[in-house]
């Protein structure tokens, strides 16, 4: 492990990365079962690049030690470089549960970066499980003891994307009745996004995105006064008047 973290800490150096995969397999050849070395050869499999490699030894692991959460962990992170974004959330998720389920108090922190880190995840063009994601911005945003500019803004961009897809899928319907309900939650979309963005601008007066995004969420709405009122906030602090 001690070349392990040298590689790491002088940059990714694959020479030393090399030369603990070399080491690792010169142990293992005498104890082919041992869990953290095939946890450890894996990690450096990734790291050199040959993900496949590393992710078959992940799925065994995974197989036999389901609920270990640094394990877990390391998988999220790979699936993540091999941008299998929903598998990295979905990983991340059991850790938050596994976290829950402790008596680790020092766990709770990471449970608030694991939450945002999957809402990203979550709500990324190739998986868009928007629900899914702003439940975990709602969680995290719970664990904040002063609600964060960076949280709210996600969350207030999240509804925006999600409302604008949901119209963008109304118009495209044919049916009446299945047009006339994603017009209905496009809508919701938009006001949660105006109750979100007010609660952002409200606490944060100098939030750029967070004014312009309000002021879509108005527009969305036809409340063209807020949108206007809005945009031109956004203007006078992003320079633009």
């Amino acid at each position: 492990r001690m070349k392990i973290q040298l590689a790491t800490e002088a940059g990714d150096d694959r020479e030393l990365y090399t030369e603990a995969l070399e080491r690792l397999d010169q142990v293992l050849a005498t104890n082919p079962g041992a869990y953290e070395l095939l946890s450890d050869k894996a990690n450096v499999l990734g790291r050199l690049g040959r993900k496949d490699e590393a992710a078959a030894i992940y799925d065994q692991l995974l197989a036999e030690h389901p609920d270990d959460a640094p394990l877990l962990i390391d998988i999220a992170n790979l699936s993540k470089d091999q941008k299998q974004f929903e598998r990295a959330a979905d990983l991340l998720v059991r850790v938050v549960g596994i976290y829950e389920s402790d008596d680790d108090v020092g766990n709770d922190e990471s449970v608030y970066f694991l939450c945002l880190q999957a809402a990203g995840f979550y709500s990324a063009p190739e998986v868009q499980r928007y629900d899914t994601a702003l439940d975990l911005y709602e969680k995290a945003l719970r664990l904040e003891s002063v609600p964060e500019e960076a949280t709210l803004l996600s969350k207030l961009l999240l509804h925006y994307k999600y409302g604008d897809d949901l119209e963008k899928s109304a118009a495209a319907e044919t049916d009446p009745a299945r047009q006339a309900e994603l017009q209905r939650r496009a809508r919701e979309q938009f006001e949660k996004g105006v109750n979100t963005g007010n609660a952002l601008v409200g606490q944060y007066f100098e939030s750029v995105n967070g004014f312009f995004y309000l002021g879509l969420c108005h527009g969305k709405l036809g409340n063209e006064a807020l949108m206007n009122e809005n945009m031109a906030t956004y203007r006078k602090l992003s320079g633009e008047n």
